[in-house]
């Protein structure tokens, strides 16, 4: 699951930089690549000590990044910004 959540995630990613500015992209995404595996570190730590449930710990990361791919997604293939009640993201 996490190598078709970081595979969505990076296409986003790819279409925002665009030209020079590639490298940005690169590191952004190094950067993002190294919070998912916290958040997927901690989580196997806190299912094992029993802080969470095992499922959820395992879960949070891939759920999150897969809402943070999809919204990028439209942020970055539309050009557009997303309204959430009067909010824009």
């Amino acid at each position: 699951m996490a190598c078709l959540v970081l595979g969505m995630f990076a296409v986003p990613i790819a279409c925002i930089f665009r030209g020079l500015k590639q490298q940005y992209g690169l590191i952004i995404s190094m950067g993002l690549f190294l919070v998912y595996y916290t958040m997927l570190s901690l989580g196997v730590t806190f299912g094992e000590s029993g802080v969470l449930t095992p499922v959820i710990g395992l879960w949070l990361p891939n759920v999150t990044f897969a809402i943070i791919s999809v919204v990028s997604a439209q942020v970055g293939g539309y050009g557009t910004f997303i309204s959430v009640s009067g909010f824009r993201f």
